[in-house]
């Protein structure tokens, strides 16, 4: 199955899109069957936090949630996957391939160092609302 991974611009206009009833039930309908698979990461949160509307950025990351998204771990996580991966295939040794693609929790845990437990299972909106918050309190 393809995997979609939209950027900050395009899953606003989907999610704005996604108000009106008939494009949800589509989206929903594709998301169910598995026809339509988005990917996201950390970065969309963070993107979704970047603004002084609030109400906006918690409809963005419930929309977010709604989608059931797979999601990328950050960059040096996969980097740091891919010289294993390349240093075990040079040495000829055998390996397991570790996804790029996970859970949100295990992407907060990867972000913190830690293994993935429940205690990185936090809301899309949870993480938006905390961010925006610190980035206003800091005067952004």
């Amino acid at each position: 199955m393809p995997l979609t991974f939209p950027d900050q611009n395009a899953l606003v206009a989907l999610g704005r899109n996604a108000r009106n009833p008939d494009f949800r039930k589509k989206l929903d309908a594709a998301l169910e069957s598995r026809s339509l698979s988005v990917v996201v990461s950390s970065w969309h949160l963070i993107e979704t936090a970047n603004t002084t509307n609030l109400g906006n950025a918690i409809e963005l990351a419930d929309f977010i949630d709604s989608l059931r998204p797979d999601w990328l771990l950050e960059r040096r996580d996969i980097q740091r996957l891919d010289v294993a991966e390349d240093f075990y295939k040079f040495a000829n040794l055998k390996f397991t391939v570790s996804p790029r693609v996970t859970t949100r929790s295990a992407v907060f845990a990867s972000l913190n160092g830690q293994k993935d437990s429940s205690k990185f299972d936090i809301a899309s909106r949870d993480f938006v609302n905390k961010t925006l918050i610190r980035c206003l309190n800091l005067g952004n």
